[in-house]
């Protein structure tokens, strides 16, 4: 359904406040550094060649502030995120901007700090956030934002005619079936394996790891199971779509911080495809861009496991 051209702001859904206060959380505990990778430059980089074209060249730019005076051709969102860049919400919207080629501009900002500027632009001072520069719209929580852009997308090449052998478009599937397939496995890694995850990293009483860990790998095996019907090497099937998305930034951290504060390595010998499947999508510039390394994320997560965090509800220890 096309937006009316006259609406200022659609809010759609909403992150919980627990997930606010775990953005929040990392960026007192992991203060910013010179920009976010190499691809950016302090609070603000750009990606500005025409939408459709190559969007990894930054633009030298340092601003405090964003602007909105794109010309035409120029960018077309404005992209917030944490100033760190370590928000695993945000590299999931990050990962999509790219891999659309959208032109945008990233702006780091701190919701601890609940900027003037950053306030009007999302009176709720959430990450990510994205600002559509043609027409107002400002969209936040991470899945919203993707389908939202891959949506546009699609509006933007609405004449194009695909093949009968297209299955995906955009990142989305074509088939309702397969929209609906994508959604629940997003869903299944929000309330199953993302649990299941921090409940582990978190427990302390090492008698109850060997039944976390079944828990764990129960989840893990649904990724699993879905690249093995569908035949890989992504979740859907051939094609790179918003569910591989979904899971990488946090199937990255899961991989980091469990194997150094736990000593536990996913077993090849029952998620051998899903092993894989994060190699290969490791290799996208994307997820590069987007991702962390391991030094920054063992940083972060040891202040995190020695004062006990909830994770926003995910660690059910306590």
């Amino acid at each position: 359904m096309k937006m009316a051209q006259d609406l200022s702001f659609v809010v759609l859904s909403a992150m919980s406040r627990t997930t606010i206060l775990f953005c929040i959380l990392v960026i007192h505990l992991f203060p910013c550094s010179k920009g976010f990778s190499a691809y950016a430059v302090h609070r603000q980089q750009s990606y500005r060649q025409p939408w459709g074209h190559a969007p990894l060249a930054a633009a030298n730019t340092e601003p405090n502030q964003p602007t909105t005076d794109a010309a035409p051709g120029d960018k077309v969102f404005n992209f917030y995120t944490m100033e760190n860049g370590m928000c695993p919400y945000a590299a999931r919207t990050w990962i999509t901007l790219l891999e659309l080629e959208v032109p945008f501009d990233l702006i780091g900002v701190s919701p601890m700090a609940k900027e003037e500027w950053f306030l009007k632009i999302n009176p709720r001072n959430k990450v990510p956030a994205i600002q559509n520069i043609e027409d107002g719209t400002v969209i936040y929580e991470s899945a919203i934002c993707n389908e939202y852009l891959s949506d546009l997308a699609r509006e933007k090449e609405k004449d194009v005619v695909t093949s009968a052998e297209q299955n995906v478009w955009k990142l989305m599937p074509i088939d309702a079936s397969d929209r609906a397939a994508l959604r629940l496995l997003n869903d299944h890694v929000d309330n199953q394996l993302s649990p299941a995850q921090f409940t582990f990293l978190m427990n302390k009483d090492s008698e109850k790891d060997k039944e976390m860990i079944g828990s764990l790998e129960i989840a893990l095996e649904v990724l699993e199971e879905s690249l093995t019907i569908r035949g890989g090497p992504y979740l859907m099937g051939t094609d790179f779509t918003l569910a591989d998305v979904h899971v990488l930034p946090f199937f990255l951290r899961l991989v980091v911080s469990l194997k150094h504060f736990k000593g536990y390595d996913i077993p090849q010998e029952k998620c051998s495809k899903l092993l894989d499947w994060f190699q290969l999508c490791s290799e996208r510039e994307s997820v590069k861009a987007a991702s962390k390394s391991e030094e920054q994320i063992i940083e972060v997560y040891k202040k995190f496991v020695d004062m006990k965090y909830k994770f926003g509800g995910l660690n059910k220890n306590y």
